[in-house]
């Protein structure tokens, strides 16, 4: 027998694992789109319709922070417009860009898994990311910036593992690239460039020190590759004349915002969202678990189980940031929770690979994954078989009235013309989205002008002054606490001058009670006009006669 013979026999083998490998991510990929598909039509909410509604605008020319106002870092913006363009202007179109973002960053997990442990890891790993990030307590089937984010923060940190091996610049600016598009995709993406600057300075440190230069330059060029989106933004903006807006809204503002949120709130917060997320993937967080102690017994024997274990520490921690911890921010820690998943399944099937028979080495292995993820299907089957669109998204979100932008959208939209512009007092940008139609207002949020800052009596003015000269066609005013965020210390001034202009200028013309999850009241027109709300949450339309 040739003695090159057992070598070519093993690559076969592998190419064989290779293939199956991928075969198996490809169905998951397919399974997950396919649960997706009937959340398709789920209504937008206000973070989705604030991201649409600015992508609308861009598309018509106007830059972000001219006429819509927001904290999101405008990498987001443009992200959305690209989904617009290709996907249409729709709550599908939207949420089918989720579903292709989505089915991207779950194969990135099969080639993370892959990278750091084994196949075996990737795998698992990509099947429990595809379905923990499907579920309704993170608020998975929305389109935030938490999914959109992931996608060039992962590639950005498989090329850059990929550059360490190779030593390719060329690499190595292009993983810098994609975590600079991370970075402008939301603040939080500062914690994935954090993690790969330090894996870097950490592998360097343990290289020969004679190619020092040699290591000095490639860091150099993944920082620079680092900055080059955020510093084309800033460029973008100085060319409009609108850079001082953009830097008050993502950096000025924000430690504001962020400053009066009570710690303890913000723990109760952290409390409901584990335990509604231990309602589903209980099994999936115990399996993370195992896997996160297998990896710390064996640091002393595979550095690579400290990167995973420091990857984790990292994606967790992005959570932190001003301690509101809503359900999509979860999100961010989600590929860590895949991980150790795929890591504790790894461990078993490491275990038992000397096992005489194939039920005992594959079975058990393959159980102890499969387990944990039907559970958690089966523990949300209302949400992902049996429930409408509209459903979910009232039991997901009761008190705003997402399900009810639509109609409302649709009324302004029959009785107005494209020229038309529209006010919203409240929090529902989502409504401007489906009525094409523009904000008399920037102020497509509410919620700060109810804050306690310096900037409060400045963003109220500017609102009313925008509206009085806008002289909007419609008004929608949303009678909502969680709209307006109001506190016992916040400003009602708006609400004063809104009483006195309403009654100069406009007449009622709709009122949408939010009677429960599963009722809501319209009466428009003449039946609008003695109509009394039976519950807290309304909105009100009202027509401009004058």
């Amino acid at each position: 027998m040739n003695k090159n013979g057992p070598v070519a026999i093993q690559k076969l083998r592998h190419r064989n694992i290779s293939y199956w490998s991928l075969l198996t991510v490809l169905i998951i990929v397919m399974l997950a789109a396919a649960l997706r598909i009937r959340l398709l039509q789920i209504p937008l909410e206000r973070d989705e319709g604030g991201y649409a509604y600015t992508a609308q605008l861009i598309l018509q020319g106007i830059p972000p922070f001219e006429q819509a106002y927001d904290m999101k870092m405008p990498g987001l913006y443009y992200l959305y417009v690209l989904i617009l363009l290709i996907f249409g202007q729709t709550t599908i179109g939207i949420h089918l860009g989720l579903l292709v973002i989505n089915a991207a960053t779950i194969v990135l997990m099969f080639f993370l898994g892959r990278r750091l442990l084994d196949n075996v890891a990737g795998l698992v790993a990509a099947a429990t990311y595809a379905v923990i990030s499907l579920s309704q307590h993170v608020q998975g089937f929305t389109a935030n910036a938490e999914q959109l984010l992931l996608l060039p923060a992962l590639a950005g940190i498989l090329l850059l593992f990929r550059a360490i091996d190779s030593g390719r610049l060329k690499i190595f600016f292009a993983g810098g690239l994609l975590m600079g598009v991370a970075l402008v995709i939301k603040h939080h993406g500062i914690f994935f460039v954090g993690f790969v600057a330090i894996y870097l300075f950490v592998s360097y440190s343990k290289k020969t020190r004679s190619r020092w230069r040699r290591y000095l330059l490639e860091y150099a060029v993944f920082l620079l590759a680092v900055l080059i989106p955020f510093a084309m933004l800033c460029a973008v903006f100085l060319a409009y004349g609108l850079f001082d807006k953009f830097w008050f809204w993502l950096f000025v503002y924000p430690p504001e915002y962020s400053s009066v949120f009570p710690r303890l709130i913000g723990l109760i917060f952290l409390k409901f969202a584990l335990l509604k997320m231990a309602q589903s993937a209980l099994l999936i967080w115990i399996l993370a678990l195992i896997g996160l102690i297998v990896l710390i017994c064996r640091t002393k024997k595979e550095k690579q189980n400290l990167s995973i274990i420091f990857f984790c520490l990292v994606s967790f921690a992005s959570i932190i940031p001003g301690y509101r911890f809503y359900p999509h921010y979860f999100i961010l820690a989600l590929p860590a929770v895949a991980l150790l998943a795929g890591a504790g399944i790894s461990a078993v099937a490491a275990l038992l690979a000397n096992s005489k028979t194939r039920l005992i080495g594959y079975g058990i292995p393959v159980l102890l994954a499969a387990a944990p993820i039907i559970y958690a299907v089966f523990a949300e089957k209302a949400y992902l078989f049996e429930l409408s669109p509209n459903r979910i998204s009232r039991i997901s979100y009761f008190g705003f009235p997402f399900v009810e932008s639509v109609k409302i959208a649709d009324y302004i939209k029959q009785h107005t013309s494209p020229d038309d512009s529209i006010a919203i007092l409240g929090s529902e940008p989502q409504i401007c989205f489906y009525a094409k139609r523009r904000s008399a207002t920037s102020h497509i949020y509410v919620y700060p002008l109810m804050g306690k800052h310096k900037y409060v009596s400045q963003m109220q003015s500017e609102m009313i002054r925008q509206i009085e000269t806008a002289r909007p066609e419609f008004i929608v005013f949303v009678n909502m606490q969680t709209s307006w965020a109001t506190q016992s210390y916040s400003d009602r001034s708006i609400f004063k001058w809104f009483e006195e202009y309403r009654r100069k200028y406009y007449r009622l013309v709709g009122v949408i009670d939010i009677i429960s999850p599963e009722k809501s009241i319209y009466r428009w027109n003449q039946d609008a006009a003695n109509y009394r709300p039976l519950s807290p949450p309304w909105v009100s339309v009202l027509k401009r006669i004058k």
